[in-house]
């Protein structure tokens, strides 16, 4: 059989396994039609950009490369949860082909069919080819990324000249290089030790201008990518932000004096109050954050550098575990709606299947090929940087995926040398290498605790749903994953709090009560169950209770606006007026942007008398939306509290001519006009009014008798 009839066996297979798994998935996967945590944030993102709304300041938390993926998947086919996967699945295929031809040129052909057929079946690799998630595309990017190195380099042939390459394939490469970089940031280590080898073997060959000529056209190519993402960035947080900024977080999360307790944290309040710590210490805008993080993880790293490096240890050990170790989901959890999964993705006592093969072959096939280091430089290279990579921040399947690819190349080239030993008759290789195999797949298949054990993720999944359909406005089908998940984890405080606050906007006071005070029992610091508690006192006139749960919301997570402006309404509302302001200011602090902040801070600095800084905060909104009738309304009625009519007059004329019958610009001009004599205007507004606002109108017509 020839190769080519190989390969397309093996291409049918995988694409087989790919489509039945995604009419699965379709059909019994909840999360299919209601991506749950990053994969709903790269959703919720790419219709904002499809909408034409734009990603907002947040997009700069995660890497911008896949929801502009989707959202060209959107535009192209329309809003739905087809199309990326579809596109993913290609992805994974051409991933296969890849395999093949690195594993032909590398080793030989049939090394490359059998590293080709261990991807095409690898139920890990074609679950995340069913996610809305960056996944896939790490692994296919990444992976060509070292086929284009290798192009820039071609192998060494007798009588041969080498290729100097051209200009647009440095140029290329550069870009290939940015991409790989805005899909996931930790292929950079990889990407400079691949440069850095590059270099090494060019100098040899090529003079220092030459090679300046190459690094100066990768450096285009690279701006070419980067230069627009910069741009985009500071037009939207004024901070010129390249990589994301949840990277601080990410590597403080691994590194850290309880990194066993960070690692296991899951998306909720925990997760939110890690997220929030910066605030603490007043940090409140997103670039100081990482430096934040990265600053204690380098504190830790100073003062405990044994800690740090058993840290290291211990995330070296698990990154050679079989077990799939999982991040915010559990890939054995979803077995259950898939009998793809089933076959090719479970767990008996310490063994893991496909790992457990996959990662001790790779291993021996990495030990047994030194000898060939420098043909297969680059797939070394990348293994070891890209290991180093996610080593230095924290082990997860999801992390270690795109390694898959080049370990199935060395797995397969041990696989390879078995089979050599045993036709050839060679029985110390033969021997020898299964002896050496054993003793991986032990080590590899290991019984291996890790913090993650700790966590329900059947709870987790249920409240993650519930979270999405609470967010659609699907209030039903959000209240009973929440209650499907307190039955999965009757201690799930985060699924109790929201429960509560689903009660809570449904009106029920009372259920809404019990279920946050259960909340608070379980964790008396869940900042949302307060904050919530604090709100439903409030609506229900216990005062003094709002204003105790929301003072504690407030110390714990001083950086929430939200929080101040609630606090800063109830006080307003006991007539507090002082403790109001300071509040509303804490609050524009952190939302310097809110039009409705601006506006009853002003109201409370005009009852004071402080009418120059109320004029300052109006104004200022005003300079922004020259066009909101409200403001211009309330800027006028300062300049009347500043004894300035003429210039309250313009500000209600301005009002009126964006909308012509507003009865409060009306009655307000009316009054103004009052004041400076001109009764005629007055009363011109005054049967203006009685048209349109009886109320206002009868307001005016008092004023006009009181100057008569």
């Amino acid at each position: 059989m020839k190769e080519q009839t190989k390969i397309a066996l093996i291409l049918s297979l995988g694409l087989a396994l790919r489509l039945i798994y995604l009419l699965e998935s379709l059909l019994y996967n909840p999360t299919f039609f209601a991506p749950i945590i990053d994969a709903y944030t790269y959703n919720k993102l790419a219709l904002a950009q499809v909408g034409g709304a734009g990603m907002g300041p947040e997009s700069v938390w995660q890497p911008l490369f896949y929801p502009y993926f989707l959202s060209a998947c959107y535009y192209i086919f329309g809003a739905g949860f087809l199309s990326a996967r579809i596109v993913q699945i290609v992805l994974g295929l051409l991933t296969c082909v890849l395999t093949y031809l690195l594993g032909a040129k590398l080793f030989n052909a049939r090394v490359g069919l059998i590293a080709a057929l261990m991807v095409a079946i690898c139920g890990t690799l074609i679950f995340y080819e069913g996610e809305l998630l960056p996944t896939t595309w790490e692994v296919f990017w990444f992976f060509a990324s070292i086929a284009a190195f290798m192009k820039i380099m071609p192998e060494e042939r007798v009588n041969e000249p080498r290729k100097k390459g051209s200009h647009l394939g440095f140029l290329i490469l550069g870009a290939v290089c940015a991409v790989g970089m805005m899909i996931r940031p930790t292929v950079l280590l990889f990407y400079l030790a691949a440069w850095v080898w590059l270099l090494a073997q060019w100098r040899r060959e090529f003079s220092w201008k030459a090679i300046l000529g190459r690094v100066i056209g990768a450096a285009v190519g690279a701006i070419f990518v980067f230069g627009p993402i910069l741009i985009r960035n500071h037009s939207l947080t004024q901070n010129w932000i390249l990589f994301p900024v949840s990277g601080g977080l990410n590597f403080y999360i691994g590194n850290n004096p309880e990194a066993d307790k960070t690692v296991a944290i899951r998306p909720g309040d925990q997760w939110y109050q890690l997220t929030v710590s910066p605030r603490k210490e007043g940090i409140l805008y997103a670039p100081e954050g990482p430096r934040y993080f990265y600053r204690k993880s380098y504190e830790f790293l100073r003062s405990q550098p044994r800690a740090f490096l058993k840290g290291l240890a211990i995330k070296t050990e698990r990154l050679f575990s079989a077990r799939e170790i999982p991040r915010n989901i559990d890939i054995y959890l979803f077995r259950r709606y898939s009998q793809v999964l089933r076959i090719l993705v479970w767990r008996i006592g310490g063994f893991s299947f496909p790992m457990g093969i996959i990662l001790p072959a790779a291993l021996f096939g990495v030990l047994v090929n030194l000898r060939r280091f420098r043909r297969l430089a680059f797939i070394y290279i990348y293994v070891a940087a890209y290991s180093l990579s996610i080593v230095l921040f924290f082990v997860s399947t999801r992390y270690r995926m795109p390694l898959l690819p080049v370990l199935c190349l060395f797995a397969a080239s041990a696989f390879w040398r078995v089979c050599e030993g045993y036709t050839g008759r060679d029985h110390l290789r033969l021997f020898g290498s299964l002896a050496a195999l054993a003793i991986l797949f032990f080590f590899c298949n290991r019984a291996l605790v890790i913090p993650e054990d700790a966590v329900n993720f059947e709870s987790e999944l249920y409240m993650a749903l519930g979270t999405v359909h609470l967010e659609r406005g699907e209030w039903g089908e959000g209240e009973y994953y929440l209650r499907e998940s307190i039955d999965s984890d009757p201690r799930n405080a985060d699924s109790l709090a929201l429960l509560g606050l689903l009660e809570f906007e449904k009106g029920e006071f009372d259920q809404a009560g019990k279920e946050l005070m259960k909340a608070l029992v379980l964790r008396p610091r869940h900042v949302g169950a307060l904050k919530n508690l604090g709100r439903l006192y409030w609506r229900t006139h216990k005062l003094d209770q709002a204003k105790e749960c929301l003072i504690r919301a407030e110390a714990l997570d001083p950086g929430s606006g939200e929080i101040h402006y609630y606090l800063a309404s109830l006080y307003e509302e006991t007539g507090n007026t002082q403790d109001a302001a300071r509040e509303y200011w804490k609050a524009l602090e952190i939302k310097p942007d809110s039009i409705d902040i601006r506006r009853r801070l002003a109201v409370i600095l005009g009852r004071a008398g402080r009418w120059e800084t109320a004029r300052e905060l109006v104004a200022e909104a005003v300079r922004h939306e020259p066009d909101n009738v409200d403001l211009r309304c309330d800027l006028g009625i300062i300049y009347g509290g500043m004894g300035r009519p003429r210039e309250a007059i313009s500000e209600f004329q301005k009002a009126l001519k964006t909308r012509p019958d507003f009865p409060i610009a009306l009655l307000n001009l009316g009054i103004m006009y009052v004041a400076i004599g001109d009764n005629a205007n007055a009363l011109a507004q005054y049967q203006k009014l009685k048209m349109i606002d009886g109320v206002q109108a009868q307001k005016l017509k008092e004023e006009l008798n009181k100057n008569k």
